[in-house]
This record gives C-alpha cells, sequence and structure tokens, in this order.
C-alpha cells in the first residue's frame, strides 16, 4: 500500500470521527428510533431472553439484517456501548467504502491517464460523494442499511 493510499484512509476516517463529533456536540441530533430495533433485538439476546422484542412473548423476527444484529449482539456481548458501537461502525464501513471507491477510480485511470492524474481525479470523485451523496447521514446513522449498502 502507498504512502498516498494510507493517508487517504485515515483521512476519510478522520472526517468522518470529527462529523460525528461535529453532530454529537453541536447539532444535539439523536439516534433514529428504527436504529433502536437492532439494539433492543441484541439486549434481548445478550440477556438471555432469545430473538424477541417483548420479553416473554413469542420469537418476532423483526429486525432486517441477521449479520449486522450478529455484530451488535457481538459487541453487547463485549459489554461495548450500543450506540457508540454502531455510529463508530458507521464511520469505518464509508470510509472504507469512500477509500475503495478511491482505489477502483485509480486502477481505471490509470490506464488512460497519468499517475499523478488518476489520484487527482479520483480525489475529485471522492468530494463529489462526499459533498452530494448520501454517504455522510449513513455514516453517522447507526441503521444497518447503511452498512449494508456498502
Amino acid at each position: 500500500m502507498t504512502k498516498t493510499k494510507i493517508i487517504i484512509f485515515i483521512s476519510l476516517v478522520a472526517y468522518f470521527a470529527v462529523l460525528n463529533s461535529f453532530r454529537l456536540n453541536y447539532l444535539y441530533t439523536t439516534i433514529l428510533d428504527d436504529a433502536y430495533i437492532f439494539l433492543r433485538y441484541a439486549e434481548n439476546i445478550v440477556n438471555g431472553y432469545g430473538f424477541v422484542w417483548n420479553i416473554h412473548e413469542a420469537p418476532v423476527e423483526g429486525y432486517t439484517s441477521f449479520l449486522y444484529l450478529v455484530v451488535l449482539i457481538t459487541a453487547k456481548y463485549l459489554s461495548i456501548d450500543l450506540e457508540s458501537f454502531a455510529i463508530i461502525l458507521g464511520i469505518l464501513t464509508a470510509a472504507l467504502t469512500l477509500y475503495y471507491v478511491f482505489l477502483i477510480y485509480v486502477h481505471l485511470y490509470d490506464k488512460i491517464l497519468s499517475k499523478k492524474y488518476s489520484i487527482i481525479f479520483s480525489l475529485m470523485i471522492l468530494l463529489i460523494l462526499l459533498v452530494f451523496s448520501v454517504v455522510i447521514p449513513g455514516a453517522i446513522s447507526p441503521l444497518e442499511s447503511t452498512k449494508a449498502n456498502r
């Protein structure tokens, strides 16, 4: 991995971390209510009640992503705060997604542009994605759909 690629990945993670810090400290926004569905299922499973929405009722599949639920169950089992973990997971998956988009574009444009211009063009595409897309709200949202789309 080249030094430029490492710097770009670290910059993306830092960008989303700062953005999330700003969101938490200055905008006072809360987690969307749909995200709490996963958090409640994870807590019920770790506490021994099984895949139930309400304790002592029949199991109900109210979640939409089993894999994301398993990740949250693992975090809860390790006594990690689920809200913070889900947000950090969103930041990391968004940064990884944009990093891979960058690598794909560098690879595609290496064949028709010089190395310098392929990196510049790929960075311009990243900037467009950061400014004009749902990557930012998705990154700081603990919903599973933002992770599954990556």
